[in-house]
């Protein structure tokens, strides 16, 4: 992962209440801290009750939750230096993969 910090970011979206979440982000701060790889976690993000037309309230949520249609948490965005997608982990990453070989697979795509 090391050798692709300068090129990409992972932008993740969090909520402190979350199980997942609670697993998966602080493996992702320790892949930032370990290779440098440049992360942006959008955090305490907690469901509107109030308006079955917006899934997310922060309060305010941030407008990136809008922009990336974020619908489950955790997820996660890996970009490049475009601002494009890359891929995306929802939730957890896929079955028998560790989150840092989910996002090496990413990155080496």
């Amino acid at each position: 992962i090391a050798c692709h910090k300068d090129n990409y970011t992972v932008i993740a979206f969090s909520a402190e209440w979350c199980p997942d979440c609670y697993r998966n982000i602080p493996v992702l701060a320790h892949i930032q801290e370990k290779t440098g790889l440049k992360t942006r976690v959008f955090g305490h993000l907690m469901r509107d009750a109030k308006s079955p037309n917006r899934l997310w309230a922060c309060p305010p949520s941030p407008m990136q939750v809008d922009e990336f249609k974020v619908v489950k948490i955790p997820h996660m965005f890996v970009l490049n230096n475009k601002g494009e997608v890359e891929g995306e982990i929802i939730e957890n990453a896929p079955e028998g993969k560790t989150l840092e070989r989910a996002i090496l697979d990413i990155l080496e795509s």
